[in-house]
């Protein structure tokens, strides 16, 4: 080998050492960003599994913080998806439902049937609490096309629970008690504990409804039951406030006070509005029947207060849902989302070609120096 091919491999070497440094740099970025997605959704949903919704949602979003160009579209779904089921459990809807377009648009991009049909379900429970049951239906129904299609079976029940409930606030009681049926079918040969709680309690709910209040009361205290072996917080909270609200439809006040009084330092425990609204209104009326004015205010103030936060949130809620009813802004609104997602990868990658062009011409100049030197003191 001659002193110039010397010199030209000397430049080659350069050259692929700081392409090598460049790419597995990125690739071990790469690799620690995804790590550390998981490691915060992983914590965000212990925390929720734990009754603490806020705290998962607020856990979940640092997950934005390593979302980059080397984040796999379905990971980036994911993230939209955690978020906005936490952002939901938090009451937080105009968040949901922000979060949920976006990864249903990554979703519809990657074909993801399953995940395009559990967030269709997710969104149909947040237009459901924000009073948008057509839409709800509309959302219902799509997922569960997909999940029959798919033939999942828990996917098939999560539609049928959200379809009743949503029957039920329309009143089309005997529409809600046939997919509650069938959701507590499914839930049962799946043997499901956590899923039977709640169809239990649903179909407690739709008993109370009809004015069926000692069967409600069987069916809630069954619900009961269950959450208290599990843990589920949430779920004593909804149900207490259930067989308070069925006693005081009977006439029972204390023991109406006992489960409401139970459901309220729950719910403030979990910070959740709607329960601190719905027990502050129940435990006014109790106190105001048992003739305790000055018990009967203060819960009314409180429940002023939870209200108008309530209102406020479905407010902002509403605003987005709106846009989502027009398919046009709907597509336009994913659009966007899905831009600025698309617009930091663009950026990312143009940065990273700047450096890839930034090391070739320093290799470039180092080598062209080599070669001049090489020259020089070989012409001496």
């Amino acid at each position: 080998m001659n002193k110039v091919q010397k010199v030209i491999l000397l430049v080659f070497c350069l050259v692929t050492t700081c392409n090598l440094y460049l790419f597995g740099s990125s690739s071990e970025q790469s690799k620690q960003g995804d790590k550390e997605i998981e490691a915060v959704l992983s914590e965000s949903f212990e925390y929720y599994q734990s009754g603490l919704n806020h705290k998962a949602y607020d856990k979940s979003i640092e997950a934005f913080q390593w979302l980059d160009s080397n984040t796999s579209k379905e990971l980036q779904g994911k993230v939209f998806n955690y978020v906005g089921n936490f952002a939901l459990e938090s009451e937080l809807y105009d968040e949901a439902i922000k979060n949920y377009n976006q990864a249903l648009d990554i979703y519809t991009r990657l074909n993801k049937k399953e995940s395009i049909a559990a967030v269709y379900g997710n969104l149909a429970v947040v237009f459901e609490y924000i009073g948008k049951p057509d839409l709800s239906l509309e959302y219902n129904f799509k997922a569960l096309d997909l999940h029959v299609n798919n033939r999942d079976t828990i996917g098939m029940s999560n539609a049928y629970t959200n379809i009743g409930n949503t029957y039920a606030d329309v009143g089309e009681y005997n529409l809600c008690r046939t997919y509650f049926i069938k959701a507590l079918y499914l839930d049962s040969v799946a043997q499901d504990t956590i899923r039977i709680s709640t169809d239990y309690n649903n179909l407690g709910y739709l008993h109370s409804l009809l004015k069926d209040n000692e069967i409600a009361v069987q069916y809630y205290s069954a619900s009961l039951k269950l959450d208290m072996v599990l843990g589920n917080a949430m779920g004593q909270c909804i149900t207490y406030f259930n067989i308070g609200n069925v006693y005081y439809d009977l006439g029972k006040m204390n023991a109406s006070l006992t489960n409401t009084l139970k459901s309220y330092s729950l719910a403030k425990e979990l910070k959740s509005v709607i329960y601190l609204k719905k027990n502050t209104n129940l435990l006014s009326n109790i106190y105001s029947d048992r003739n305790n004015d000055k018990e009967a205010y203060r819960y009314f103030t409180e429940f002023k207060i939870w209200s108008d936060s309530m209102e406020l949130k479905l407010k902002e809620a509403l605003h987005y849902a709106k846009q989502l009813e027009n398919s046009k802004q709907s597509r336009s609104l994913s659009t966007t989302n899905a831009l600025s997602i698309e617009k930091a990868t663009i950026d990312d990658s143009l940065f990273s070609i700047f450096r890839i062009a930034l090391y070739l011409a320093i290799a470039t100049a180092a080598g062209f120096l080599f070669y001049k030197f090489f020259i020089l003191f070989t012409n001496r």
